[in-house]
């Protein structure tokens, strides 16, 4: 059974009761209208035709004239003296039944009685109907006057009707069957396609997200195809990154919560009297537990900074003052690894930003350029002009990133082909962090780094 809901029926039927209304309403036409419309015409084309035929009168061939007019238009002409003689006529036939038919006593009566010609109606028994009558005074060359009779039928024969009346019967099927096929042909390259693209959506529910676009007889169904093509393709990367995401989480979970737990076991049953030993191992537990929290912070930062429910709270603030008190957390790693940080600023670098999205962006930047720092261990940060906009900018002088993988630096847990040393462990999505938060300011960012020379990330942003 049809579905009558379904695009195909509701446009099929439509069509159907389209071409069903138009020929009902030319039916109606027909049966009410016809005879109304067929004497307004014909009404007219008798005047024409009189009018024509008055101007004639007294000419050469007059009588040649009316014959060939009465012929072609079926009409009957005749000219009267003021007396009722018949001084022309356009079908000898006629000559004893026109007198009568017009009654011609009233017939003049109508015509002298205006100074234009008149029109009216009387009834025939000869063809069931109304005759047109037109009547007019009529003047020859030598200044005689007549009378002019011009008459016609004004109801269409019953030939004509029942031609008519055949031809909407054959119009009306005929138009009835191209609504059919005009429905088919046209639904179908609709139907088809949605029907498709449905099954697509509804596989989409059960994890199967890779399916090329289609192509149909539509632009706006082949754009519908290709958004969900789009949203499948992009589904099916972020499932991707979310299983990456939760694989490298519960591994770097497992890791220090291994070691904490193999630590604490070690002190209950080895180095608890030792004070030195069991010191050694608490710093192993709560580095392993400082770490543990800066995963979990991370994780809630990266979060945050997806989710559209917080907006940034836009401050005044100096980009390169927040910069100074920041590197001033970063001295630890000149004490222990010897790390140089060599800070330049132009001056007050005023922007309208988030201070807390805003350190964790530079925070992270220059905690990137640590851990890839190179062989002299310096990391250089500016802070310049930038026609308008303050320009932060960090350096390392590591390895550099391939321009292959430049694009994909800024994914969770994107992991390179080259061994970077990193001397500060990580979550693995600093960056990704920090791409959010720029994204939510509006601000232009990037990277710049060519292999074997280090790398220079930067991020711009409007001038307070």
């Amino acid at each position: 059974m049809a579905d009558r809901r379904s695009l195909r029926f509701r446009l099929s039927l439509f069509l159907v009761l389209f071409a069903a209304g138009l020929m009902a309403s030319l039916w109606l036409f027909q049966s009410l209208f016809l005879g109304t419309s067929y004497a307004a015409m014909k009404t007219r084309e008798i005047v024409r035709t009189a009018e024509q035929t008055r101007a004639a009168y007294g000419n050469d061939g007059f009588s040649d004239l009316i014959l060939q007019t009465s012929f072609n238009q079926g009409i009957d002409i005749e000219v009267f003296d003021f007396d009722g003689n018949l001084l022309a006529i356009s079908d000898e036939d006629d000559r004893a039944s026109t007198r009568d038919l017009v009654r011609f006593d009233d017939f003049r009566t109508r015509v002298l009685a205006s100074t234009a010609p008149v029109t009216y109606t009387v009834q025939d028994a000869r063809v069931e109907g109304s005759i047109l009558v037109y009547g007019s005074v009529v003047v020859d060359a030598q200044g005689n006057r007549a009378l002019l009779y011009v008459g016609s039928p004004l109801n269409p024969d019953d030939a004509t009707s029942t031609v008519l009346g055949k031809q909407m019967l054959y119009a009306t099927a005929l138009s009835l069957l191209l609504a059919l096929v005009a429905a088919v042909l046209l639904s179908k390259p609709i139907s088809d396609p949605i029907v498709r693209i449905t099954k697509a959506a509804a596989s989409l529910a059960q994890g199967r997200y890779r399916r090329p676009a289609g192509k149909g007889a539509y632009t706006e169904v082949d754009q519908l195809d290709h958004t969900l093509a789009d949203a499948a393709a992009e589904l099916s990367r972020t499932e991707d990154l979310r299983r990456e995401l939760v694989g490298n989480i519960s591994h770097d979970l497992r890791t220090p919560l291994t070691m904490v737990k193999a630590y604490a076991e070690m002190i209950r049953d080895l180095s608890g009297n030792d004070r030195e030993r069991r010191e050694a191992h608490l710093k192993v537990i709560i580095e392993e537990s400082d770490r543990l929290g800066a995963l979990v912070s991370d994780v809630l930062d990266l979060s945050r900074a997806e989710s559209d429910n917080e907006s940034p709270v836009r401050v005044v603030l100096d980009l390169g003052e927040m910069v100074g008190r920041i590197l001033e957390r970063f001295h630890i790693y000149t004490e222990k690894e010897g790390t140089v940080f060599a800070f330049s600023c132009d001056g007050p670098a005023l922007v309208r930003a988030d201070p807390v999205r805003m350190q964790q962006v530079v925070y992270n930047l220059v905690g990137n350029a640590v851990n890839y720092a190179g062989a002299d261990r310096t990391v250089r940060i500016r802070v310049t002009d930038a026609e308008g906009r303050v320009r932060f900018e960090v350096s390392d002088t590591g390895r550099g990133i391939p321009p292959e993988e430049q694009d994909a630096i800024w994914e969770r847990y994107y992991k390179s082909g080259e061994p970077h040393r990193r001397s500060v462990v990580g979550s693995g999505i600093g960056l990704s962090i920090v791409k959010r938060i720029l994204e939510a300011h509006g601000a232009r960012f990037g990277v710049v780094s060519q292999v074997g020379e280090g790398s220079t990330f930067w991020f711009e942003l409007e001038r307070a």
